[in-house]
């Protein structure tokens, strides 16, 4: 499987209040959407994101 980059890294939002991540690729960043519990549009937008660029129908660009 394919590692598809983001350049720059992305800031992400932690299951830990007050922290973000600076994510590098788009594989790892939907495993950190997963562990998100509060789901609403923005979350579903990100994730609608990343599973497009996964089956080759979206690129990894910011």
């Amino acid at each position: 499987m394919a590692i598809h980059w983001f350049h720059p890294p992305v800031n992400i939002e932690t299951d830990r209040p007050g922290l973000t991540y600076g994510c590098n690729n788009v594989e790892v960043a939907a495993a950190e959407f997963m562990k998100w519990t509060k789901r609403g549009p923005k979350w579903k937008k990100a994730v609608k994101a990343c599973m497009a660029v996964h089956e080759g129908e979206g690129q990894p660009t910011t």
